[in-house]
């Protein structure tokens, strides 16, 4: 029940709009504690990599979500206002300041994943 409403918020666009803050929070919260873990612990090795594969999947789970919000929601300002009219006019898509930070924070955050995923057990001292 609470995951069939949760996918119909997502639909509707009527989701959290921290939602994708939380994600990356979450992702880098679980990479720097399995770091320190990996460190202060002796037989607690292994973590460091998986945390990779968590921040890849929740860095994921934003940019989806990035992609189910309303557009015109996320324009702030008149100058940006402004600039989505014209877009609109031209047949040209139209990414606020907002999007375009969402998306460059995602793939940074899925190409760090992806190396500590991949080498995170060698990337060790």
């Amino acid at each position: 029940m609470r995951l069939k409403k949760w996918w119909c918020s997502a639909i509707n666009q009527k989701a959290d709009p921290n939602y994708i803050k939380h994600c990356f929070c979450i992702g880098w919260s679980a990479v720097l504690v399995s770091l320190a873990m990996d460190f202060l612990v002796q037989n607690c090795s292994g973590w460091f990599p998986r945390s990779g594969a968590i921040l890849c999947m929740l860095s994921i789970a934003a940019e989806f979500r990035m992609n189910q919000l309303n557009k015109l929601a996320l324009i702030r300002g008149s100058e940006e206002q402004i600039k989505a009219i014209y877009a609109l006019d031209d047949n040209v898509p139209y990414e606020s300041v907002y999007e375009k930070s969402v998306k460059l924070c995602a793939h940074l955050s899925i190409a760090c994943g992806t190396v500590i995923w991949a080498y995170g057990d060698l990337l060790k001292i």
